[in-house]
C-alpha cells in the first residue's frame, strides 16, 4: 500500500486495502482503511468504512479503541451529533 500511495496510485492502494478487509475481517483492519481515507481528505469514504465495518461486523466491531477512532473522526468534521 505504501508503494501505491507513493507512486500516486491511490485507486490501487484502495483496492490493496479492501482485499486485505476481506482476507481480515477485524475492526483493526476498518480502521487501517478508514485512516487512509482520512489521509487522502476523503471524508465521505472515511465515513462509509466506519458504518461498514459497524454493519458487516457487528458485535464483533463493538471495541472502545474503534468507537473511539470514529468519535474523533467525526468531531474533527464538527459532526457533533454522530459523535
Amino acid at each position: 500500500m505504501k508503494f501505491e500511495t507513493r507512486q500516486s496510485e491511490f485507486e490501487r492502494a484502495r483496492a490493496v486495502l479492501n482485499s486485505f478487509i476481506d482476507k481480515n475481517p477485524t475492526y483493526k483492519a476498518y480502521l487501517k482503511a478508514a485512516k487512509f481515507e482520512e489521509s487522502q481528505r476523503q471524508k465521505e469514504k472515511a465515513r462509509a468504512i466506519y458504518e461498514r465495518c459497524l454493519q458487516e461486523l457487528g458485535q464483533q466491531a463493538y471495541d472502545e479503541n474503534f468507537f473511539m477512532a470514529f468519535a474523533r473522526f467525526e468531531v474533527y468534521h464538527k459532526q457533533y451529533t454522530r459523535a
